[in-house]
């Protein structure tokens, strides 16, 4: 869930590009919320359709990958281990406290 972008950069001179083909389809003036940097600021202004002037163009691309499951102990469980890991220590310390007194 939520709002992603991707960023990605391209190189030319403007005469010969850089070129990206907006996603168009037929009869719909907006196909996406695309962004685009113009200069060497951070500002990236809204990609427009430099032929008819609409805003919201978007870009066609595709991700690939494979979810990663990644398991993250839960605060029951961190709580568990700190717990077993105090009692471990006040094991060791009440043995070396016994060894010591003799």
């Amino acid at each position: 869930a939520g709002t992603y972008w991707i960023e990605w950069q391209t190189d030319g001179s403007l005469g010969s590009g850089p070129w990206a083909p907006p996603i168009t389809i037929s009869g719909n003036a907006v196909t996406g919320d695309g962004l685009q940097q113009t200069s060497n600021t951070r500002i990236f202004n809204p990609v427009m359709d430099s032929g008819a002037g609409d805003p919201a163009q978007g870009f066609p691309f595709v991700v690939r990958g494979s979810l990663v499951r990644v398991n993250i102990p839960t605060m029951s469980q961190w709580g568990i281990m700190i717990f077993g890991l105090l009692i471990l220590n006040l094991g060791i310390m009440f043995i070396y406290r016994q060894e010591k007194a003799l």
